[in-house]
């Protein structure tokens, strides 16, 4: 009997190691990814053409001059992947199309061996404004709408 019970509890534990983890592990891999592509595309960029309307607008001396420092593109750049601790910097420069911070995200996401506490983050300053509508180009909660979307996508798949 104890053969039987010895083999049996292998078996077990070989399968809760490649199924259950292996299963839960590409379940958060495909969350992740799902959710790092949809938060990178649909975070507005700035609009060039905008932009000289508010400098023109300065000059005539309306209101409307973009912020100092301002990059179009930073905020795409800025979504960050990690693994057991929140991102704590902010990344330097733009990111117009997204391709570079998703490369990246894809290559933390591909780095996880085991179901880890991760995070989706994003350090700019003025991200929660973004969020909460300050760009026309997205509505208003699209991080959260994006958020639901990947949640509701993975319910219908169990």
């Amino acid at each position: 009997m104890a053969k039987n019970a010895a083999q049996f509890k292998l078996e077990l534990d070989e399968f809760v190691e490649e199924e259950v983890e292996g299963r839960a592990l590409n379940l958060q891999r495909d969350v992740m990814l799902d959710l790092l592509r949809l938060l990178i595309t649909n975070t507005p960029v700035g609009d060039r053409r905008r932009w000289k309307l508010n400098i023109e607008r300065k000059q005539r001396g309306l209101s409307g001059l973009l912020p100092r420092g301002y990059v179009g593109g930073h905020a795409k750049k800025n979504w960050q992947g990690t693994i057991n601790r929140p991102p704590t910097n902010e990344i330097e420069g733009e990111d117009r199309s997204g391709r570079n911070a998703l490369q990246a995200g894809r290559q933390v996401i591909r780095n996880i061996k085991q179901p880890v506490l991760a995070y989706i983050s994003n350090r700019v300053p003025y991200i929660q404004r973004l969020e909460e509508g300050w760009s026309k180009q997205k509505p208003r909660g699209f991080v959260r709408q994006q958020i639901r979307f990947v949640s509701e996508k993975y319910k219908r798949q169990r």
